[in-house]
């Protein structure tokens, strides 16, 4: 085995040291806070939105696009929920050659994910 494969983590460690984390930050309240002003997601909020869920996976070091695509729907309530629940659907439950191209592109690109809710729900006007 070589020094480099012997400092890498296994995946199994990687994956239990993103839970752990997670579970810390949970305890510190970012989740819930996260989860608490979702309610419904309305224009006035978007930018907000998308500002906090790229600040909280910066602080977990989520930099996989699919994955910050998945973590940030799972916040969606109300119209937005409606909206994303079907592209969801096709994600999880069709290989991707068998995916709508919008659910691959959406995926594909957490950038394509903001685009795309900004374009359902209309441009915040920046202020």
């Amino acid at each position: 085995m070589s020094s480099a494969a012997a400092n890498t983590k296994t995946d199994k460690e990687h994956i239990q040291a993103l839970y752990k984390r997670i579970s810390e930050l949970e305890n510190e309240g970012i989740v819930q806070e996260l989860r608490d002003q979702l309610e419904q997601l309305t224009r006035d909020e978007l930018r907000g939105f998308l500002t906090q869920v790229r600040i909280y996976h910066k602080r977990i070091g989520l930099t996989d696009d699919s994955e910050r695509v998945l973590d940030a729907s799972a916040y969606l309530k109300g119209d937005a929920l409606e909206w994303f629940e079907p592209i969801a659907r096709d994600y999880l439950e069709n290989s991707e050659e068998h995916q709508e191209d919008e659910t691959v592109e959406i995926f594909k690109s957490f950038p394509k994910f903001e685009e795309t809710l900004k374009n359902v729900f209309g441009e915040v006007d920046e202020q």
